[in-house]
C-alpha cells in the first residue's frame, strides 16, 4: 500500500470512527468540510490556521506568484475557475521550513 492511499484510508477510518457522532452534532451541508479538517488536505481557511499563516500569505507563496508551493504537491486547483483551491498542510510546512533554512543559510 504507498503512502498516499495508507494517509487516504487512514482519514476514511478516522471519519467512519466518528460519523454517528457527527451525524448528530454537523448539519450534512457542512459533512465534506469536516473530511477536509480530519484529512491532510484542507481549504485555504483551515490549511493557514494549522500553518499559522494568514490565507493570503498561502496564495502570495504560490510558484504561480512567484513563490515556493507547488502546484500538485504542495496544493491543489478545483475543477471550476472558482473552485477553492486545497492544500496538502504538512507538505506545505515541510515547504515553508525548507525556505526558511534556505533563507538563513543565504543570509
Amino acid at each position: 500500500m504507498s503512502a498516499a492511499s495508507k494517509a487516504g484510508s487512514d482519514s476514511s477510518r478516522q471519519l467512519s470512527l466518528l460519523a454517528p457522532v457527527l451525524a448528530e452534532v454537523v448539519p450534512a451541508s457542512n459533512r465534506h468540510n469536516l473530511f477536509l479538517i480530519i484529512s491532510e488536505w484542507m481549504r485555504t481557511s483551515f490549511a493557514a490556521l494549522q500553518l499559522g499563516v494568514s490565507p493570503d500569505t498561502l496564495h502570495r507563496r504560490r510558484e504561480s506568484n512567484g513563490g515556493f508551493l507547488e502546484i500538485g504537491r504542495d496544493y491543489v486547483l478545483g475543477p471550476y475557475r472558482n473552485s477553492p483551491l486545497v492544500w496538502n498542510v504538512q507538505n506545505c510546512r515541510d515547504a515553508f521550513n525548507q525556505n526558511g533554512l534556505r533563507v538563513r543559510k543565504e543570509g
